[in-house]
């Protein structure tokens, strides 16, 4: 009930706003180019490359519950599930059913990879760049000096909560560390309260999307992979991700009337 409306809201009504903008991707991510059929690969070649890490990653999950983490099979079982390795294995995966196995010279793969990594390292490191802000900004204390300060407050549960992941969202830019951290500032709140559990879940998920800035790595990725300037990106990014967030504390005051 309340993600429609978001949806609707930050979705085909906002992207209105944007119509006349003429943006052009970066041509090394988006090559057209047609592929004869002997060039193509087989439907079980293309889903064994792009389904290995998620096998690899979730197998190794599920047996890691059965199998003690300290003992030499589990610790194997940690490193083959990394997302790192999950993701390098598809790589050698490709490799081998995209290339060799369709005839490319091995040459001719490493021009491919070259190409390939030249065209995302920029990306790649602007968006490292940010994350690393964020983390030192965590690695500060940064959330834990809001807690503090908020915890004070006299107001809603539901405000609060919001109010707490929105500045940590702000400040430190990552939604996952603004979700933790209001969700354990104002746990306790549930219980003298009264206050229903599932809307304080949704008014701290809607606060954890709001202001999205330098400091979070999706503004980044919005902005390189769809080649928009700073100004456009706050334009269309943060604004967005704000009127998700805004939206989302107004369907869970209303729903606050009735459960």
């Amino acid at each position: 009930m309340v993600a429609i409306p978001s949806i609707i809201i930050a979705g085909p009504l906002l992207s209105r706003f944007y119509t006349k903008w003429k943006l052009t991707p970066p041509k090394e991510l988006f090559n057209t180019r047609e592929f004869t059929q002997e060039e193509l690969p087989s439907l079980a070649s293309s889903l064994i490359t792009a389904l290995s890490p998620i096998i690899l990653m979730l197998s190794g999950a599920i047996i890691l519950m059965a199998v003690p983490a300290d003992s030499s099979n589990g610790k194997l079982l940690k490193f083959i599930s990394d997302p790192t390795f999950a993701l390098f294995f598809a790589v050698c995966i490709g490799i081998y059913l995209l290339g060799i196995r369709k005839k490319r010279t091995m040459p001719d793969l490493m021009k491919s990879l070259t190409a390939a990594a030249s065209g995302i390292a920029m990306i790649l490191l602007i968006i490292a760049s940010g994350g690393s802000f964020k983390q030192v900004l965590i690695d500060s204390g940064t959330a834990d000096y809001i807690k503090v300060i908020t915890s004070g407050l006299h107001m809603s549960p539901l405000l609060l909560t919001w109010c707490v992941a929105a500045l940590i969202r702000f400040s430190v830019g990552s939604a996952t560390v603004a979700c933790i951290t209001a969700a354990g500032l104002t746990l306790p709140l549930i219980g003298g309260t009264g206050v229903s559990p599932e809307l304080m879940v949704i008014s701290t998920g809607a606060g954890s999307l709001m202001f999205s800035h330098f400091n979070d790595t999706g503004f980044w990725m919005f902005k390189e992979y769809f080649n928009t300037s700073i100004k456009q990106t706050f334009a269309v990014w943060t604004v967005m991700e704000t009127v998700i967030g805004t939206i989302g504390l107004v369907g869970v005051l209303i729903l606050s009337h009735f459960i």
